[in-house]
């Protein structure tokens, strides 16, 4: 007989009295929901990963609804209604993508609020920060200070986020402005 790790995942829940879907998204919250927003405050945030995360916080809901398509549905007509249905499902307070700026912000607020001498993340932000790559720029001849080279990569590959382009992005998100 196989071993049935429903009462671990869910332990003190009923799940035999939850409907399927309900018992569903509980061992989804359980799962990977923690996972997410421990580590999601500590990813500088950046507008193009939020599409990507939304993206796959929507595929996952969708296939823990596990909506049928109709017989005389077209595959469009199924595809929007499966996307109100996760919409539905997921909010707009628990999208994936604002929690993470939510995140963001309130590290962002403890980072700030943090002294300097005893508190090494803190230190290595203020080290290295906003001003430092806009001279950089500025040094390197680029026409804003903004955007352009900075001349500070060592090897080939995908251009990351700045930890302080994201949080300023993430608190102007996060508090709608």
């Amino acid at each position: 007989m196989p071993h049935d790790v429903r009462g671990q995942i869910c332990s003190g829940c009923c799940h035999d009295q939850l409907p399927a879907l309900a018992h569903r998204f509980i061992i989804f919250s359980r799962m990977v929901k923690p996972h997410f927003e421990w580590r999601c405050s500590r990813w500088p945030y950046a507008s193009s990963q939020a599409v990507r995360l939304q993206r796959l916080h929507r595929r996952m809901v969708a296939i823990n609804i596990r909506p049928k398509r109709l017989d005389d549905e077209t595959f469009d007509r199924f595809a929007r209604r499966r996307g109100r249905e996760v919409s539905k499902h997921i909010g707009a307070e628990h999208d994936w993508a604002n929690v993470w700026a939510k995140r963001v912000h309130t590290w962002k607020q403890h980072l700030y609020r943090a002294d300097v001498n005893t508190h090494w993340p803190a230190a290595l932000l203020k080290w290295r920060g906003k001003l430092w790559m806009q001279e950089r720029r500025v040094a390197q001849g680029s026409a804003r200070a903004t955007a352009g080279r900075t001349a500070t990569r060592a090897q080939r590959g995908g251009i990351a986020t700045r930890w302080h382009d994201g949080m300023d992005l993430a608190s102007s998100i996060h508090l709608g402005c």
